[in-house]
């Protein structure tokens, strides 16, 4: 008898052949083979799960020897993830976040699972800027910066994600340049309803534009255009010059919010996030 030379096919599988036990172990077939056995047999189709294909797009970066993503924007979900950046076939995907926020910050880690649910790699991502993995960049990252480059905390303190995270201007080094960024940063996103991202409407936010434009998350930008510095430093300079009033206002307003802020990092600064 001659087996048939057609092959089954399987969702996320790739047909090897036949055998005569389940396991693989008996004696195997190829499709065409003869079987010249007088008896009866029953012949078990052999599989082997295929790799997971992940495709990357809208400005995603996979480094497969650092084993990191790059290129998300700021406080991006999962869902956005994986529509928007990378999504993967013949696999899936599993989270696990830095931090209790669902979101893809500094940290979380990308976990890609075959169709038998083994685990085949797993990516960490960085988002420039986020040094705390809550997904944005803002003063507490700014605070973070300024304890390494006033010597309190070393750059070997940080997690290899979050020391590259902190060097948000890619020179190479983190440095008062990251913490002017960064500061910035928190600024803008001060202005910003964060809230208004769940119906889109933060999109059109010129604060949140601007704050966007602040940190390149592509890796290979090594350093802001000197032209957009030029703009920044303009813009503070055109700022109209406030009331004696109204600066002692917000002096005060900003002493409450670096209290709170302060009690916040120390706690902070203790976790087992970025410290080893």
């Amino acid at each position: 008898m001659t087996l048939s030379t057609e092959t089954p096919t399987r969702d996320g599988y790739t047909f090897t052949g036949w055998n005569t036990k389940t396991d693989g172990t008996g004696t195997s077939y190829a499709p065409g083979d003869s079987y010249t056995a007088n008896e009866d047999v029953t012949l078990y189709a052999q599989w082997v799960a295929n790799t997971p294909v992940i495709a990357i797009f809208s400005g995603a970066v996979i480094d497969n020897q650092t084993h990191q993503i790059t290129g998300l924007i700021a406080d991006c979900t999962a869902a956005v993830f994986e529509q928007n950046y990378v999504t993967v076939s013949g696999g899936s995907f599993e989270y696990e976040y830095p931090t209790s926020k669902q979101v893809m910050g500094t940290g979380t880690k990308v976990k890609v699972y075959d169709v038998d649910n083994q685990l085949i790699d797993t990516y960490t991502i960085v988002i420039f800027g986020d040094v705390d993995g809550d997904g944005w960049y803002n003063g507490m990252d700014a605070f973070i910066v300024s304890l390494v480059t006033a010597g309190l905390l070393s750059e070997d303190d940080l997690v290899e994600a979050a020391k590259l995270a902190a060097d948000c201007d890619h020179d190479g080094t983190i440095d008062n340049d990251d913490f002017d960024l960064l500061e910035r940063a928190g600024l803008l996103l001060a202005e910003v309803d964060q809230t208004s991202a769940q119906n889109g409407s933060i999109q059109t936010n010129s604060a949140y534009v601007e704050y966007l434009s602040l940190i390149n998350q592509s890796v290979e930008t090594e350093a802001l255009e000197d032209d957009l510095l030029m703009d920044r430093i303009s813009s503070e300079i055109d700022k109209p010059t406030q009331t004696e009033e109204e600066d002692q206002n917000v002096a005060s307003s900003w002493f409450t919010k670096l209290f709170q802020m302060f009690e916040k990092c120390i706690s902070f600064v203790m976790s087992i996030f970025f410290i080893k």
